[in-house]
């Protein structure tokens, strides 16, 4: 019997010593060839880097690596050396526990974790919106007709009511996560008041 309790302690002092450690991040990283080998990417806090907290590995076979632990959700920026940026858009991450999948190219891509699966759709629809403004921008800037540029900037009017209310349902929705948090600091002054 005495045996058995020992055995039922060592087991117990496993348990409590070897639990898995729900802080790690890993960020595993694709780009489209090989091409970049031997190239680094940057992992850089958002606010207040400092080269103590700018973290690098190198590109091997067309991929990278980042690995460690994050007490604290915090947006960054994948980069890679500003001439690589021509062909490489450097992408915002939200460095947090789990597993994040990130593809470098000419237009980044990352998923994987709640944030940065959110984080990732909020930029995709800002683009879209962002895309569909400055086209039609464009026929404002270039029309002559008072007429046409009245219904140009009904036009104009509409995708920023669009994009205000886009911001705040996504505000509203990611409220209690850091991409929430980020999409309203960044944005700010810029949010209509409810």
């Amino acid at each position: 019997m005495n045996n058995w309790r020992w055995i039922l302690i060592l087991f117990v002092a496993t348990l409590t010593f070897c639990k898995p450690n729900n802080e790690n991040y890993q960020i595993n990283g694709k780009l489209p060839t090989q091409d970049f080998d031997g190239e680094y990417v940057y992992l850089v806090p958002f606010e207040n880097a400092t080269q103590n907290t700018v973290d690098s590995t190198l590109i091997h076979e067309g991929k990278f690596v980042f690995r460690g632990s994050s007490e604290q959700p915090e947006v960054c920026i994948l980069r890679t050396r500003p001439l690589l940026r021509l062909q490489l858009e450097e992408i915002l991450i939200i460095k947090e526990p789990g597993i994040l999948n990130v593809t470098l190219a000419s237009t980044s891509y990352a998923q994987g974790t709640v944030s940065n699966d959110s984080l990732q759709k909020w930029k995709e629809v800002k683009s879209n919106i962002d895309s569909m403004f400055r086209q039609v921008l464009i026929q404002y800037k270039s029309s002559s007709d008072s007429l046409a540029k009245q219904k140009i900037s009904l036009k104009l009017d509409s995708l920023k009511e669009l994009s205000s209310n886009f911001n705040q349902a996504f505000i509203e929705t990611n409220k209690n996560n850091t991409a929430g948090e980020f999409v309203r600091k960044i944005l700010g002054n810029n949010l209509s008041k409810e």
